[in-house]
């Protein structure tokens, strides 16, 4: 079984209260409602909890830019370059 790749990206409004998801292979975006965020000492987002599940777990993925993760609602994990 081979691996896809898709790119995440997010955005917060700046209340942090909407965030805007894009998937890579998707034509438009995901719009849900944000939790909650963490950020690093530099003050970068690097946790965002959001308050619908927008992703699927499959092993046949690999993620780039921001990691889904979560069985009731996603928590996107900020990927870091290797």
């Amino acid at each position: 079984m081979s691996t896809i790749t898709v790119s995440v990206s997010a955005h917060l409004n700046p209340e942090k209260t909407q965030a805007t998801i894009h998937f890579s292979g998707r034509s438009h975006p995901i719009v849900c409602g944000c939790l909650g965020a963490e950020t690093n000492e530099q003050g970068v987002i690097e946790t965002i909890y959001l308050d619908s599940l927008v992703h699927r777990h499959s092993s046949s993925v690999s993620y780039q830019g921001w990691q889904p993760e979560g069985a009731v609602s996603t928590i996107l994990r900020r990927l870091t370059a290797a």
